[in-house]
């Protein structure tokens, strides 16, 4: 075998998935519970964790200019200008009424989308990925009732609160519109 020979392209994909294959396979790899995974983009809200289906979410991006918005309930931040559309942004901080605590806000917005509607929601940070199985994720308990609990669809582990996309997108109650 010639060692300085470099690796075509088609036999470094090759590798390269081999490699992946080997990792998926390990011991303690995510595994198919053969029920119906769901992706879930997490981010902050305060010290609260929160998730959304990465369905709804077009992209994360950092706030930017937020241009306040006259006779619009405290929730909403304003809008942004996002490559030529203006897209109205919630602060969920505000809707849910969740305190500050000192911690230092790193500020991102997730944008909803789904059949023609966008809103973005202002979040304190994102923490990444998870997927889970759909059956992981039990129904609210009846004490999170509230803002935060007319949102959620349940909770995944012992702590990630996972919000309904589409409700928060078609809710009236959070469109910005031209009548105050």
């Amino acid at each position: 075998m010639n060692v300085n020979r470099q690796e075509t392209p088609a036999e470094r994909k090759t590798r390269i998935f081999r490699e992946r294959a080997k990792k998926l396979a390990a011991p303690g790899a995510p595994r198919d519970s053969g029920g119906e995974s769901l992706e879930l983009l997490e981010f902050l809200i305060g010290k609260e964790r929160y998730a959304v289906e990465t369905v709804f979410v077009g992209e994360v991006f950092p706030p930017g200019d937020i241009t306040p918005v006259p006779c619009t309930p405290p929730f909403v931040a304003g809008v942004v200008n996002l490559r030529g559309r203006i897209v109205p942004v919630v602060d969920l901080k505000v809707l849910f009424g969740i305190r500050s605590v000192g911690e230092k806000r790193m500020f991102r917005i997730v944008l909803l989308q789904s059949g023609g509607a966008e809103i973005g929601l202002l979040t304190d940070g994102v923490q990444g990925i998870e997927i889970t199985g759909r059956e992981a994720v039990r129904p609210p308990l009846s004490a999170q009732g509230g803002l935060p609990g007319a949102y959620m669809t349940g909770i995944a582990g012992n702590d990630l609160a996972v919000l309904d996309g589409d409700r928060i997108l078609r809710d009236i109650a959070l469109t910005v519109d031209e009548e105050p």
